[in-house]
């Protein structure tokens, strides 16, 4: 498979509600889950654009720009190979309520209905 068609396959994958549901400061042994306020100071993006695009199905809507700013302040790597099929192992299974950062976030609620939105 191409590097182009491997990364129209990342995007296909994770679409931005799966994108902000990743956005976490990592450490080693710990995440953290990021804030709107967070993404949208990281990104350039207002807080409305920042939710306008989590809740967008896909990313066909989004202008590559913002898709950048976005991705980018969300602390998603798609270039990073080993990332990548670690969080593609994840999505996979279906286990997203299971992740710490979420579960212990006080946005847990919003999460949850992001991920159903992405996975329906």
């Amino acid at each position: 498979m191409s590097k182009i068609n491997g990364f129209w396959k990342k995007l296909d994958l994770f679409p931005p509600a799966i994108v902000r549901c990743l956005a976490a400061d990592k450490s080693p042994g710990k995440s953290v889950a990021l804030t709107d306020d967070q993404i949208s100071e990281r990104s350039g993006l207002s807080v409305a654009r920042v939710q306008e695009i989590y809740w967008e199905k896909s990313w066909d809507d989004v202008p590559c720009g913002d898709m950048k700013k976005f991705v980018v302040a969300c602390n998603v790597d798609f270039g990073d190979a080993e990332v990548m099929k670690v969080l593609s192992r994840r999505i996979g299974s279906n286990s997203g309520f299971k992740w710490k950062h979420l579960r212990s976030s006080p946005n847990f609620k919003l999460y949850q209905q992001l991920l159903k939105h992405a996975l329906s």
